[in-house]
């Protein structure tokens, strides 16, 4: 109609998608590998903690401390898992019990080594467990010191 101006001429595209160009897709693949890596990182540091302090275990001592095992044949773990417990460790009723972090928590029965203890001191191997948030040590090996 003569007069009237048509609304195409004020008609404007919608933008164009966001390009996912080969440097994106790049750049998300460099982040995964990376979260993965932080990941197995901090999972072998949570682990290893021999720190070069047992360096001097003779290895017949070190491979005796490999062999042990709990009352269920589980291995207690590595001289660098285990935690001296010199004095931190007495028997209350007939059942020994460690002090760790300052607060006494009982050896589960079946996690006592019978064997002799070549080392001399007593060592505890455990863990963290986390109940309610607050880390609670699950105890998986002890081995009582001398006089023990």
């Amino acid at each position: 109609m003569p007069g009237q101006r048509s609304n195409r001429s004020n008609y404007v595209p919608p933008p164009p998608p966001p390009a996912y160009g080969i440097g994106r897709i790049l750049l998300g693949v460099a982040v995964v590998i990376l979260a993965l890596w932080m990941l197995a990182w901090c999972v072998a540091q949570s682990r290893a903690r021999d720190n070069g302090q047992y360096s001097s275990v003779d290895p017949a001592t070190r491979a005796w401390v490999k062999s042990l095992t709990d009352q269920d044949g589980n291995g207690c773990c590595d001289t660098a898992d285990g935690f001296p417990a010199e004095v931190d460790w007495d028997t209350e009723s007939g059942q020994y019990r460690v002090r760790i972090d300052g607060i006494w928590y009982a050896v589960p029965d079946k996690a006592i080594i019978t064997k002799p203890n070549r080392l001399g001191y007593a060592v505890v191997w455990y863990y963290p467990e986390y109940k309610d948030g607050v880390p609670t040590p699950h105890i998986r090996c002890f081995i009582a010191g001398a006089g023990g």
